[in-house]
């Protein structure tokens, strides 16, 4: 029952499979999915840690900041019952140890590579092969400084994709952005002309055929001119038009239905780009005592097509986590370690065109 078209811009939707295939389910970071269940517990019933200091975000409880493969050394799950120096959630416990050098100096240089110049086309694809270009690539290091006593280890990793989205939606028509819906598949009511229904049974669920008001449908289903938002019409003329016959949907994506739906193709580029870094150096004491210090920052720079051109989403994140840890021998069968950490994880998210 539209009367006022401006109505009509939040009813504007996106099919089913319109979010991108790498959104986090639990919040607004595209290249961290981190949404594991463990134990039958929910995503966010984890807590991660990184050397043995938290790296866990508060905010969502998932993982903050995502070490390189190559700058891990081991990692471990544990689930049950814990000891005492774990904690935080009730689902698992993922503790991440990163590599460390060693008294020989070693290295490696890597890139994956994926570009549509190198796929075929899907079954439900348009005729032309959504672009895709991806590259993950980054170098690490490790080795002396002092021979059997100081060690360094230094890892970067950049990641960049840039791919086409295909997402079917439903826009109004250019008759249905004028007030008139007579191919639209729906009567159109005059909302002035409310009135009690006599035959109103109020034992009975309010239905379509038990209707608790009345309304007279507006003739030939079109608004008069008169009657029309100016201001949803403006709103409208930003709207793109159709390019899709009605109720078409080609390929499967949409989830309207009736004559007026799923007849705008949407065809945009996702861009997720970050880059990280992580330096760790490892002493050596004289008495068996050990210590080392390590840094890490990730920067995540991501723009999420949305529902329709000119309503994207920017996201801006800066992961940063610093680990200090020295191990004293108190005896033969006795150690103490003392543990330093700080997690900072800030995120910025904002509309296209939001300024």
């Amino acid at each position: 029952h539209l009367l006022d078209l401006a109505q009509l811009a939040p009813g504007v939707h996106s099919g089913a499979g319109a979010q991108t295939g790498n959104t986090n389910p639990l919040y607004w970071r595209p290249q961290q999915n981190s949404a594991l269940s463990v134990g039958g517990a929910r995503p966010n019933a984890n807590h991660f840690i990184l050397d043995g200091s938290i790296n866990t975000d508060p905010t969502f409880n998932t993982l903050s900041f995502s070490p390189s493969p190559d700058a891990v050394r081991e990692f471990k799950v544990q689930t049950g019952s814990y000891s005492a120096e774990f904690g935080g959630a009730g689902g698992a416990q993922i503790n991440i140890v990163t590599k460390s050098g060693s008294n020989r100096l070693r290295g490696d240089v890597y890139e994956f590579i994926r570009n549509s110049a190198l796929d075929a086309r899907s079954l439900n694809d348009p005729s032309d092969i959504p672009h895709l270009a991806q590259n993950q690539f980054g170098a690490s290091l490790g080795g002396p400084i002092r021979s059997n006593k100081t060690f360094f280890f230094a890892n970067y990793e950049g990641f960049r994709l840039n791919n086409g989205l295909a997402q079917v939606k439903t826009v109004p028509t250019a008759m249905e952005r004028m007030g008139d819906f007579s191919e639209s598949g729906k009567t159109i009511y005059d909302p002035a002309s409310a009135t009690p229904n006599p035959n109103f049974d109020p034992t009975q669920p309010v239905s379509p055929s038990n209707p608790k008001v009345i309304r007279d449908p507006f003739t030939d289903n079109k608004i008069p001119e008169s009657m029309l938002n100016p201001v949803a019409l403006q709103v409208l003329g930003v709207l793109p038009l159709p390019n899709l016959a009605p109720g078409s949907d080609p390929m499967g994506m949409g989830s309207g239905s009736g004559p007026a739906s799923n007849n705008y193709l949407d065809l945009r580029t996702n861009h997720n780009s970050s880059n990280q870094g992580t330096v760790r150096i490892d002493h050596n004491f004289r008495a068996g005592d050990t210590l080392f210090v390590r840094y890490s920052i990730g920067h995540e720079e991501d723009f999420t097509p949305q529902n329709l051109p000119g309503f994207g989403a920017f996201d801006d994140n800066l992961a940063q986590n610093l680990t200090a840890s020295y191990t004293h021998i108190l005896s033969p069968v006795s150690v103490n370690t003392f543990w330093f950490g700080m997690s900072r994880l800030s995120m910025h998210r904002f509309s296209e065109n939001n300024f």
